[in-house]
Formats: structure tokens, C-alpha cells, sequence
């Protein structure tokens, strides 16, 4: 079982080599650290990194609560004084423009009973496949009755592959404490020491990559052939304002810890707000896990709290990353000269922040995807400073040439002064 999971890993990394070309981001993080946004617990729906991409380095704190909610279903008031303690720190920092490292540190207290996991991480993307890695140590302590499950001081790896399987629809594939030491903490919160692996899937509702629903499963307890816990669980993401300023998530979780058991349910709900501020960009987050109890395990329903903010920083007096759009009214073009969608035009709209630097060049790259799905760039517009808002193609490539039939990309990067950028999603139009 090691040799499989060690063989797999391998072949992510290695696979992911083969590949050069545009990154569609400036990274991808994947694991549990670096993230944006994950709901409490180490089986967290939103952990996964999918939404964790970034241009620019980043700085997080955050502060949780796990509260016990009396009396039924109903939300109240937490009593914070009684709950127990979970801190989050982690730093994200960008390099090559193609990748990133990371390291995080969370930190839980309850009565006596710590843990703490302390990690670096390592995330990159090449055309469709984003993949990472992380190393982490993980402690935990021991009560004398044994109610939390033995002391723990392991060091283990992770990694993962995400990739972009059609426009729009991507895939994903995680596994967890490699080496897999095989102890056993049935309390953990910040940490999971059992072998794991996990698969998700997203997809983008809209062009524009505004709203997002996505869907993962999870097993544990992967030691020697048995599967003793598993999860599911399902979510959507939605983003307003240009996707800079606010999004809004909202999920379900499932977790059965035991073959036979009755899963132990939960709704969740959070909420990024992006704020420009002297040029950086203000993160705050907040999400609620609602558990609805068990009643076969006699537990009752419990919320979890979080509250995470951060700053976006960087480069030089300009932190936050400029605007870039571009759209078409008809996804086709006939360039056979009879009149009649000889051409087509691209609607640009480009700008820096409120408050920036403003922008520095722009390139808008049409390209053919060549055999094992390899990108190659076939015509370019660029400049510098802002873009037009209307460019027109004929149908030809960089050597005046007609192009043959058939689908095409075309995506936009647009730089400012201070060399953050965006990348338009990569959207496909078709010579007829």
C-alpha cells in the first residue's frame, strides 16, 4: 500500500513536469495548506484549495470556535468563554509567476488536550494541472483517562493533482499522510494522522467563473486495506462585484466514522470580503459549520465559528492584481472571404484598482491545441498601457495565414505597474 500511494504521488509530480505553458493563475495551492477558505474540521469541504489562487503573496490569521448548542437545532448565542481554542496562521508566497510556497501553522487547546500541526507546502500549475505538495508535523497530547486517543509527534507528506478536464470542469485528486504511521486520533480537529485520499470536482456555471458547484468524497483509515471513516459532501461558491469584492459559499457535509454508523451531518455557510486598502487588499472571512447532531451517538447539534482575515501584500507600492475581461458576441467566424462572418471582434475591458498604479502592458494570445493537449500560440495582440476595448481577427495566424477549421482559445493577461496580473479564464471560439 505505501509503494502505491509513493508510485502515484510520483507520477503527479512527473506528469506535471512534461508540461509548459501559460499558467492560468500565478498558483494553485493544494492541500490543507496554504487555503483561503475551509470550514472547521480536518475534513473540511472547502480544504482543498480550488479557490485558494492568489497574485500576489499573502498573509492569514484566524481564530475558531467549537460550541456546544443546547436545546435542539436552533442556533443561539455561543458562549465563548467555555469553548475551546483554535488558532491559524499561514503565509503564501509567490514565485516564478507560475508557483508558490507556503507554511502554515494551527494550533487547538480543550481542557487540557492540544494539538498542533506545523507545515511548508509547495503549489504549481502547467496548462490544465495544478499539483502541490506539503510536509507537516503534527503533535498531539494525551489524557490519562485515554478519552482523546494516544500522544502523537509524526511527520508525514501530502499531495494532489487538480485538473482541468474541459473548460470550465475540473477534477481532483488527494492523498493524504503518505507515509502513514498508522496512529489513530478519533478526537482530532486541527489534525489527521490516518492515510487518506480524496476526490473532487467542480464546475463553473457561467463564463466568467463567477459561480462555481463542486462535490468531493473522502476516505480515511487506509492502512492496510480498511476503510474505517469516510466523508462526503457537496457545496456552491458564488462571487459578486467583479469577483474582487465579496463571495459567498454554502455546503454539505457528511461523515460516517465507522462502518455501520449513522453519519454525523452538517449545513455550512461562508463569506470573503475583499477590500482595497492603500493599494493592499483586506481579506475577511467568515464561515459557520452547523452540525445536526446524532441521536444514535447521543450527541447534540453544535456550531462551529470562525472568524480569518488577512492581507494580500507584495511587489512594490501596488498590491492588488488589475481587472481582465474579454468577451465575443458569436463564438464563430467563416473566413472565406464572402462577407459574411469574415471577422470576429473582442470586447476588452481592462483596469487597475482603485488607487493603483495603473496598468502596464496587456496581450491578448490565440492558440491551437496540438496533440497530448499541448497550447500553441498561433497569434497575439499586445502593447502597453491600457488595451483597446475592441480588437478584430481575421481568422489568420502570425504569418498571415489563414487558419484551418476548427476550435480555437484565446485568453487575456493584463499587467500593472507594480507586475501583478490577471488571466481571463481561457475561453475556445470556432473557425467554421
Amino acid at each position: 500500500m505505501n509503494k502505491f500511494f509513493c508510485a502515484l504521488a510520483a507520477w503527479l509530480f512527473c506528469g506535471a513536469a512534461c508540461f509548459a505553458g501559460p499558467a492560468y493563475t500565478a498558483f494553485t495551492a493544494l492541500g490543507h495548506y496554504p487555503f483561503l477558505t475551509r470550514f472547521p474540521g480536518p475534513h473540511a469541504v472547502f480544504s482543498f484549495g480550488s479557490s485558494a489562487g492568489f497574485d500576489n503573496p499573502a498573509f492569514f490569521a484566524s481564530a475558531s470556535s467549537h460550541t456546544l448548542m443546547a436545546g435542539g437545532y436552533g442556533l443561539q448565542t455561543p458562549d465563548f468563554s467555555k469553548s475551546p481554542l483554535l488558532l491559524d496562521l499561514s503565509y503564501t508566497g509567490r514565485f516564478l509567476e507560475k508557483g508558490a510556497v507556503g507554511a502554515g501553522t494551527a494550533f487547538f487547546s480543550n481542557n487540557g488536550y492540544n494539538e498542533s500541526v506545523t507545515s511548508i507546502s509547495f503549489g504549481a500549475q502547467a496548462l490544465q494541472l495544478a499539483y502541490g505538495a506539503s510536509a507537516k508535523i503534527m503533535t498531539s497530547s494525551g489524557l490519562s483517562n485515554g478519552a482523546y486517543g494516544k500522544r502523537t509527534l509524526t511527520i508525514d507528506f501530502d499531495a494532489g493533482g487538480l485538473w482541468e478536464i474541459v473548460p470550465r470542469l475540473y477534477a481532483g485528486l488527494a492523498l493524504f499522510n503518505i507515509i502513514g504511521t498508522g496512529v489513530i486520533n478519533d478526537y482530532a480537529i486541527t489534525i489527521s494522522t490516518e492515510r487518506a485520499a480524496k476526490v473532487h470536482f467542480g464546475y463553473f456555471i457561467d463564463q466568467d467563473r463567477t459561480a462555481q458547484v463542486l462535490a468531493e468524497g473522502r476516505i480515511d483509515s487506509l492502512h492496510e486495506l480498511r476503510v474505517r471513516k469516510y466523508s462526503w459532501g457537496a457545496a456552491m461558491d458564488k462571487a459578486f462585484f467583479e469577483k474582487r469584492y465579496l463571495a459567498v459559499r454554502a455546503g454539505f457535509l457528511s461523515q460516517t466514522a465507522a462502518r455501520g454508523a449513522d453519519p454525523d451531518n452538517a449545513i455550512m455557510f461562508g463569506c470573503t470580503g475583499n477590500i482595497p486598502v492603500r493599494g493592499s487588499q483586506l481579506k475577511i472571512e467568515y464561515s459557520l459549520s452547523y452540525s445536526l447532531g446524532n441521536a444514535s451517538a447521543g450527541n447534540d447539534a453544535t456550531a462551529s465559528h470562525a472568524l480569518r482575515a488577512g492581507v494580500a501584500f507584495g511587489g512594490y507600492e501596488d498590491y492588488v492584481p488589475p481587472l481582465a475581461k474579454v468577451s465575443i458576441q458569436q463564438n464563430a467566424l467563416s473566413p472565406n472571404g464572402d462577407g459574411v462572418d469574415d471577422a470576429i471582434t473582442f470586447f476588452i475591458s481592462a483596469k487597475d484598482n482603485a488607487g493603483g498604479t495603473g496598468i502596464k502592458k496587456w496581450a491578448l494570445i490565440l492558440y491551437t491545441r496540438e496533440p497530448g493537449r499541448r497550447l500553441r500560440a498561433i497569434k497575439s495582440f499586445s502593447g502597453t498601457g491600457v488595451p483597446p476595448t475592441a480588437i478584430e481577427w481575421d481568422g489568420r495566424d502570425a504569418g498571415n495565414t489563414l487558419v484551418a477549421k476548427g476550435a480555437y482559445h484565446y485568453q487575456l493577461r493584463v499587467v500593472d505597474q507594480a507586475n501583478n496580473f490577471s488571466d481571463s479564464p481561457l475561453f475556445t471560439i470556432l473557425v467554421q
